[in-house]
């Protein structure tokens, strides 16, 4: 299983945005926001301020994030590293309204 850190803008019910991270293990790891406890969808973020989603690993192979949002893709990104021990990002940072 391969670690990968990932620091995402989560939205909270008093309509906060704070930056959160966790480390997963997969080779695939899901993250759904609306899936979460501290994650709401009760205020609409009407500043256009990007939203944060970045994914960090330190393992050969392939990385790549997709931040969708209302059944689109607004932001992908991926990276390949070939046998390298060497931390890896790629930054699917975004907002739909830009």
């Amino acid at each position: 299983m391969s670690p990968a850190t990932i620091t995402y803008t989560a939205f909270t019910q008093a309509g906060e945005t704070p930056t959160r991270s966790e480390t997963d293990f997969g080779p695939v790891v899901t993250l759904l926001a609306y899936a979460y406890a501290y994650a709401y969808a009760c205020v609409s973020d009407g500043s256009g301020g990007l939203w944060t989603f970045t994914a960090t690993s330190t393992t050969p192979g392939a990385l790549a994030c997709v931040l969708g949002f209302g059944g689109r893709i607004v932001t992908r990104d991926a990276a390949y590293n070939e046998g390298l021990v060497a931390p890896e990002t790629v930054d699917c940072t975004g907002n739909p309204r830009r």
